[in-house]
């Protein structure tokens, strides 16, 4: 589950998601789910539309979230794609996964307090709570954290794999997530290659 920002659409060349894509494709029975976000928007020119991307692969395009089904898994992966910067809409408002599966919610986005906006897809976490998700795999923010609602855990960020300056310091990697009809288990792994520390 990739929850945004892979890469940054001024910057990356073809040969960037051709290394990124090939190993994608060494994981050919793995279904990977992408949602692109902010600095990766799914516009016309963007490498998720221009590239031919391993067939494992699954980028959340268009309006509004959809569901990808895994059908050996019974289980439906949930998300949607930025088309530009900015995404003002509060598209968890009202929205309910539908299905007997287990329903994983993919999202870049900013969860905010009852009251407050964002230009970066602003969620509630009762809106989170609300939905129905199993499990909710959120990005945009890059330290790890979880989100709760009256006392429960009801989205995780993972925070970027990799620090990118000194605001950034502290542990960071991936979550493993084992996930069931509302439970789930997770584990972090540290895979960062350098740390960023003040002293």
């Amino acid at each position: 589950l990739i929850a945004g920002d892979l890469f940054e659409y001024d910057y990356c060349t073809t040969a960037d998601i051709a290394r990124i894509d090939g190993k994608f494709r060494e994981i050919e029975g793995v279904p990977v789910f992408i949602s692109p976000g902010n600095h990766d928007p799914v516009v016309a020119d963007s490498l998720y539309n221009t590239y031919r991307w391993s067939p494992n692969v699954h980028i959340f395009k268009g309006e509004g979230i959809q569901g990808i089904r895994i059908e050996n898994l019974n289980t439906t992966v949930w998300g949607c794609g930025w088309e530009g910067p900015e995404m003002r809409e509060e598209l968890l408002k009202g929205f309910h996964v539908r299905g007997e599966d287990i329903n994983i919610l993919l999202l870049h986005c900013d969860v905010v307090a009852k009251g407050y906006s964002s230009s970066y897809l602003p969620v509630l976490p009762e809106q989170l709570e609300g939905c129905g998700a199993d499990y909710a795999a959120l990005g945009h923010i890059h330290k790890r954290g979880e989100v709760r609602f009256n006392g429960k855990i009801v989205g995780r960020y993972c925070g970027s794999p990799e620090p990118l300056d000194f605001s950034e310091a502290g542990q960071h990697g991936i979550y493993i997530a084992e996930v069931g009809k509302g439970v789930s288990s997770v584990k972090t792994v540290p895979a960062a290659k350098r740390r960023f520390i003040t002293e």
